[in-house]
């Protein structure tokens, strides 16, 4: 925390025992304020650093304090401003130099190099994300700039939106938005907050219904996540573990062990089917994985996975930087050696990097190194936003014991495309609930730009361990029928 201060931080500590030897000397009530104060705020800046902003003004004031004892000690005590003009004491001169390269100089120094090439904060696709939240999803009716009571009642166009608490205060300060958690330990829920739903729950619940009721509960409209937040590889920032944690549900999703000389990094069937894995990294459709080991004394095993399709989710915006997570392993014998996570913008290179690193990419700087992803890895914008909807009822009839499937094409506003799709077996009828409008955004809704498809309908029978497929029907959808879970009736 010092650096930050830099010389200041150890000033305040000069200046209170000075103080401190002053009350000793002269019982005074305002020195033993400072001081109490002062000491309350440098203990709970030392517990969570958020704090300092607050201990910066007794930093201030103990700094003046000091200053002005060294300027009394001097004697440097003018009375008339003339005198100022025209005496040129050495040890005027003197103070001033000291004050000014002692005090003054190294935090203003540290502020500048902050002011110019920035400290933490935001990176740009947070800023990107939530300027478009603020500019493109329904106003909530609350003033962001005004002030409300304990007991203020929120108008009905007021909603929440769903993220991790180390974001909470970036979506209020650049979405004006209204998040459910936030750094102040406000909203995670679980049982560390006496079992209330909240970001924890939510993404680490398994069941999609179970997740809606936590969005219901908190009138959440928007769910915004970050690359990190689905990063149990470690590969650039694990904050899932934290979300486990809170949750206190830690079991099942991924291990890393050491037996007998042997390590091994396990991804469990429990991590690719919470909300979180789901929506960031498959972007809520369905996906399957038969499991895998690599490596022989640093294993890599992936559990078998089937993640069902989302029917209340769509992916309404994404950022532009893109991530690979990957393993770097041995050539030799496969084992691993650490996770990492190529980052870069633009969805086309990223692409066409992660179809090589399906297939194992030789390490150009080491050639005893190989990149890996797994097969049902793509490549994840490291910040999307989905909004939560009650989803079009799309159903009718189709010959009793054929498969129906159903299917739309997504285009991102970073032009990546991928397919959103469910199947069901019919018992003589079927039913579908669908997220995505096919017709585009309505005036006062979420003015997306992640486009879809007419959905394309069809029944088909198993042949020979193989899906035939009949002919189609094209079915439009509209916003307003999926923003009111409306039903349209498509018989096959």
């Amino acid at each position: 925390m010092w650096g930050g201060f830099t010389t200041t931080f150890f000033i305040a500590f000069a200046a209170l025992a000075w103080i401190v030897y002053n009350i000793t000397r002269r019982w005074r009530s305002e020195e033993i304020l400072l001081v109490v104060w002062s000491v309350a705020m440098l203990f709970i800046s030392l517990k969570q650093n958020r704090f300092a902003f607050y201990y910066a003004v007794n930093v201030a004031i103990l700094c003046g304090f000091l200053s002005w004892k060294i300027i009394e000690f001097v004697k440097f005590r003018v009375e008339k401003a003339e005198k100022v003009k025209t005496k040129k004491r050495a040890d005027v001169i003197f103070t001033f130099i000291v004050i000014l390269l002692v005090v003054f100089y190294p935090p203003l120094n540290e502020s500048i190099a902050t002011a110019t090439h920035g400290s933490g904060g935001p990176r740009d696709d947070w800023y990107e994300t939530l300027s478009w939240m603020k500019e493109n999803t329904p106003d909530t009716g609350v003033d962001y700039y005004a002030l409300y009571p304990n007991d203020y009642t929120y108008p009905e166009s007021a909603y929440s939106v769903m993220s991790w608490w180390d974001y909470g205060h970036w979506i209020t300060y650049i979405a004006h938005r209204i998040p459910v958690a936030n750094p102040f330990n406000h909203g995670f829920g679980g049982p560390y907050q006496d079992d209330s739903p909240g970001a924890c729950v939510f993404f680490v619940a398994i069941n999609e219904t179970e997740a809606n009721n936590v969005a219901d509960a908190l009138d959440v409209r928007y769910v915004v996540s970050a690359f990190p937040m689905a990063d149990a590889m470690a590969s650039y920032q694990n904050l899932y573990g934290t979300m486990t944690f809170w949750a206190n549900d830690t079991a099942g999703h991924y291990t890393a062990t050491r037996n007998e000389g042997i390590t091994a990094f396990e991804l469990g069937e429990k991590y690719f089917n919470t909300m979180e894995t789901r929506l960031h990294m498959f972007d809520g459709d369905e996906v399957q994985f038969k499991g895998g080991t690599l490596g022989e004394s640093s294993i890599l095993l992936i559990m078998p996975f089937h993640t069902k399709p989302l029917q209340h989710y769509r992916l309404v915006h994404e950022s532009s930087t893109y991530m690979i997570p990957h393993v770097i392993m041995n050539a030799t014998n496969l084992d691993m050696l650490r996770w990492e996570c190529y980052t870069g913008e633009g969805y086309t290179g990223a692409e066409r990097l992660v179809q090589r690193l399906h297939h194992g990419l030789p390490d150009p700087d080491n050639p005893n190194q190989v990149r890996w992803t797994p097969p049902f890895a793509s490549p994840v914008s490291f910040v999307k936003v989905f909004e939560y909807v009650k989803g079009a009822r799309i159903k009718g009839i189709a010959p009793n014991g054929s498969i129906v499937g159903i299917a739309t094409n997504i285009t991102t506003n970073q032009d990546r495309e991928f397919m959103y799709s469910q199947i069901a077996i019919s018992n003589g009828s079927y039913e579908f609930v669908v997220p995505y409008s096919t017709e585009g955004p309505i005036e006062g809704g979420t003015n997306y730009d992640v486009l879809a498809t007419p959905y394309i309908i069809k029944a088909g029978q198993i042949e020979n361990e193989t899906i035939v497929w009949g002919t189609g029907k094209e079915v439009e959808i509209g916003e307003w029928e999926v923003m009111d879970g409306e039903t349209v009736r498509v018989d096959l």
